[in-house]
């Protein structure tokens, strides 16, 4: 399988004996402009991955289902979805590795194969669904391999 760009940041940092920042970052908050004004500084800091999280109505452009999703604390979701987000990051000419962070129940809802194919598209390189214990992983697992993704 060919490294993605996450695994190229960790294999430069052990050639370079160094670490890498993994970052969390809420697309779209406080507002569009100021994550759009994020990216570069960002960029050019590294070695960073980006913890994106996208708010369920945010990270594959679908409307916001309220039923059983949850917020993100301090309310970033309302926020960021009212701010007009999307997932511009790659357009924006951002080359960290980033991955898409949420809850998986918003994951599934979506369907794992379409979530694989649009965050291909939007050009994510992993997923982080913290309340997915890796033991329970088995139906997401093998959609995301077979993505390139970790």
């Amino acid at each position: 399988m060919t490294p993605n760009r996450i695994d190229t940041l960790f294999e430069r940092c052990r050639q370079e004996k160094r670490s890498a920042l993994i970052l969390f970052v809420t697309a779209g908050f406080p507002d569009l402009a100021t994550t759009a004004r994020l990216l570069p500084a960002l960029e050019q800091a590294g070695p960073i991955l980006l913890n994106w999280e996208f708010p369920s109505a945010i990270l594959l452009r679908r409307p916001h289902d309220p039923k059983g999703l949850g917020e993100s604390p301090g309310g970033r979701d309302d926020r960021s979805r009212s701010s007009g987000s999307s997932a511009p990051f790659r357009e924006a000419g951002l080359k960290l590795p980033v991955i898409l962070f949420g809850a998986y129940n918003p994951f599934l809802h979506y369907g794992l194969e379409r979530l694989v194919h649009d965050a291909a598209g939007a050009g994510a390189d992993g997923f982080l669904a913290a309340d997915l214990p890796m033991e329970e992983a088995d139906e997401f697992q093998p959609p995301s391999r077979r993505g390139g993704f970790a």
